[in-house]
């Protein structure tokens, strides 16, 4: 099969547009390396005379198990989304336990084809998937008669492109994503007669955004990923638009920049939102399941107990409002599901936050007699993922409950850590993939910059639009989105393969590129890990910055040291103060405060402790490599220019923000001596390493200002690191102006 003009033919199931998707990749695959292909319906199997590929779902599909026994092909033993490749005296046998699985075995031929130039590399192989649910959250911006939150009225078109969610699905199906969940504004997407001032579309644009709907999940489908629908924003409940909420009263036009629409809990919303529940069924009876949120839009929101696990003490303290909001949402969400479900013949699954929820009442109320499959969003590691790869903060409750009708989806979601710079670090990912796949556990949804921004690349300035080859976001990060898809499917897949992949973008430069982007990689994770902050709008790393202050009352106790800047989190640099007085992740990691404490002590730092000396050093380690490896890439790079142009801006700019954290970390260190010893050395180092930290972070703006012209920063743009010069200049000043005995006792 090897010689040119060879002719490949391909005998696959037939009325499949999974499997269709995986034979158009593995042509393509043939054609690249100069072969033809055709392919034969299964009334053809005869004609691959003794060569070719086969392949389909082995459910129900009766030629294909006669077709593997005529050739001494053994049948595999095969579970959902799984597939099997056989090769036998020149026939490539592609098996899936269903069609999804014989889709993933049909890519898997084509990725073996393109990466290696020839066909004989395939191999006999079987997988499955180690997490069953694997998923992505996906904003679809909608007009309306107000501007929709943090979305900026030029960035709606691309929802309506329908070429933007082919290659997205593709994108998807190709990294064994399959599952999606779409947040959008119900209102704006069925036609609601008993309450039609629910929007301001007219019939005709319902219509259009209806038809939009239906092709979405079409497609999605089609790529074999289930559509799960969530409502603007967060699966609120007691929610409704903004012109439902003016035409009865609930608040006076215009809304406040930054301000939510009022709670009201009423028979009327009651029966309004299940009226949307069930025609939002009735309108998409192929979505997969629905999303709600009860610790959002509730009147439980409201109680003055503290609802974060950390600081809870039960059973002192409950959140009382608890049960009452669940049986809120069963009366509506799941009676309107039921209901839908006489129509639609299908009871959706559904997804319900554990954001203040708690699991006894969840399985009580919910779980326990809901029709179909129950899952519990649980936040890994707050909102930010890109931290440890251990799950912290969350409440153990929920994995012990018995009984336990619903199943914890991992949500890795809400993150503020990789908006902007190219991201990947496959051991970080297989190591956090593998903490997530305890029999408790279905699957999680993975951190994808989609959630908050699709669509157009809008970041690039002009400068930099040459090496923009891609067109829409997604395909910048997609080594990002190809590691957190695959390795959710199989923890084990080879580093050489994502090797091959970037030789193929770079040629004799792409093994130096690969090595680069994971040295820089590890940097922010690591950041973040020893200066620790619960939500995205408490900590973007990105910038050095964040103006919420919900870990406050974290930390054994002991607060961070942060004004609150609510409205506008970039608003807030983390200054050296900040950079002392704050927590980390997790215990094995020392706080400077608890380092200074125990050295000064003439105490021995316990074995396993990380220290911020060690936090410092880690930082510059991987930093240096990272340009080490990106200027040996460069020399190179044979193949891709434009875009490793843009991949080594990226190295760099992270790499000198790892600079300038080392410094900033050993600078705090320093100062937290001086403050407890009064030692003036200390102080004179203190103000030397914060004078390196701002050199580097003058080297980040001359290389990511530029770059990124447009940077989105926690939904500010465009955000720009000049900004924060004055601030990194201060901490020296700051470091100058702290005398002895301002807190000897820490």
């Amino acid at each position: 099969m090897e010689k040119k003009g060879t002719e490949v033919r391909i005998v696959k199931q037939e009325g499949s547009p999974l499997i269709d998707f995986a034979v158009e990749e593995i042509e393509r695959a043939i054609w690249e390396i100069g072969l033809k292909t055709k392919v034969l319906q299964p009334s053809e199997a005869g004609g691959l005379r003794g060569e070719g590929i086969v392949i389909a779902a082995i459910d129900g599909v009766a030629w294909l198990a006669k077709a593997l026994e005529e050739r001494g092909i053994e049948t595999p033993d095969l579970m959902p989304d799984g597939f099997a490749i056989r090769v036998k005296d020149g026939i490539i046998a592609v098996v899936g336990y269903d069609q999804r699985g014989a889709m993933y075995g049909g890519l898997d031929v084509a990725e073996t084809i393109s990466l290696e130039g020839a066909i004989e590399f395939v191999r006999d192989k079987n997988e499955k998937p180690f997490l069953a649910f694997r998923a992505i959250d996906h904003a679809v911006p909608l007009k309306s008669k107000y501007t929709l939150p943090t979305v900026q009225a030029e960035r709606f078109e691309w929802a309506h492109n329908l070429h933007y969610w082919k290659k997205y699905f593709d994108m998807m199906a190709k990294n064994r994503y399959n599952a999606i969940v779409l947040i959008t504004p119900f209102d704006h997407m069925i036609k609601n007669e008993k309450y039609p001032e629910a929007t301001s579309l007219t019939d005709e644009e319902l219509q259009e955004n209806i038809n939009l709907f239906k092709s979405i999940i079409k497609m999605a489908n089609d790529r074999g990923i289930d559509v799960y629908l969530m409502k603007w924003w967060d699966g609120w409940n007691i929610n409704y638009s903004a012109e439902f909420a003016e035409a009865h009263g609930f608040f006076k036009p215009p809304l406040p920049s930054g301000e939510r629409l009022p709670i009201v809990d009423s028979p009327l919303t009651k029966d309004y939102t299940k009226e949307y529940v069930r025609i939002l069924l009735e309108t998409y009876p192929e979505v997969k399941g629905l999303c709600c949120a009860p610790g959002e839009r509730m009147p439980g929101c409201h109680v003055e107990v503290d609802p974060m696990p950390a600081t809870r003490q039960r059973p002192e303290l409950v959140m009382k409002d608890v049960p009452y909001d669940l049986q809120w949402i069963k009366d509506t969400w799941v009676e309107s599901i039921k209901e839908a479900a006489k129509k639609t013949g299908g009871v959706a699954d559904f997804l319900l936050r554990a954001w203040w929820n708690l699991p006894e009442p969840c399985q009580r109320i919910v779980a326990a007699d809901y029709p179909g499959k129950v899952y519990v969003p649980l936040k890994f590691n707050g909102e930010h993922p890109f931290s440890s790869t251990k799950p912290h903060y969350y409440y153990d409750e929920w994995l012990s409950q018995k009984p336990r009708d619903y199943k914890i989806v991992w949500e890795l979601t809400v993150t503020s850590d990789m908006k902007i710079f190219r991201w990947g670090d496959p051991e970080f990912v297989k190591e956090y993939v593998n903490s997530m796949g305890a029999e408790f556990s279905a699957g999680a949804k993975m951190p994808t910059a989609e959630r908050g921004k699709g669509g157009p690349d809008i970041e690039h300035s002009n400068a930099y639009g040459a090496h923009v080859t891609w067109n829409y976001l997604f395909q910048k990060h997609w080594f990002a989105d190809m590691l957190w898809g695959r390795l959710a499917y199989n923890p084990e897949t080879s580093e050489e393969t994502w090797i091959k992949y970037f030789i193929k973008r770079f040629g004799a430069g792409g093994e130096d590129a690969y090595r680069a982007l994971v040295q820089a990689s590890r940097i922010l994770p690591t950041t973040t890990c020893f200066h620790w902050n619960y939500m995205d709008g408490d900590w973007v790393v990105e910038f050095c910055i964040g103006g919420w202050n919900t870990a406050e009352m974290r930390g054994g106790g002991v607060g961070n040291y942060r004004e609150w800047w609510w409205r506008d989190p970039t608003k807030k640099f983390h200054s050296i103060l900040e950079w002392i007085f704050n927590h980390t992740i997790d215990e094995e990691w020392l706080t400077i405060r608890e380092y200074v404490n125990l050295v000064a002590a003439g105490k021995q730092v316990p074995e396993g402790k990380i220290t911020p000396i060690d936090v410092a050093d880690r930082l510059e380690g991987y930093s240096n490599q990272a340009l080490k490896n990106i200027e040996k890439a460069a020399s190179r790079v044979t193949e891709g220019k434009e875009e490793f142009e843009c991949l080594e801006l990226d190295v760099k700019a992270v790499a000198y923000l790892g600079l300038y954290y080392a410094e900033k970390t050993r600078g705090a260190t320093e100062l937290m001596f001086f403050l407890r010893k009064g030692e003036d050395e200390h102080q004179e180092k203190a103000i030397q390493h914060l004078w390196k930290a701002a050199k580097w972070w003058s080297k980040l703006c001359d290389t990511a200002s530029p770059h990124y012209a447009n940077a989105i920063a926690h939904g500010q743009y465009p955000a720009r690191w000049e900004n924060y010069k004055g601030d990194v200049e201060r901490d020296i000043s700051v470091a100058r102006q702290l005398g002895y005995n301002t807190c000897p006792i820490w």
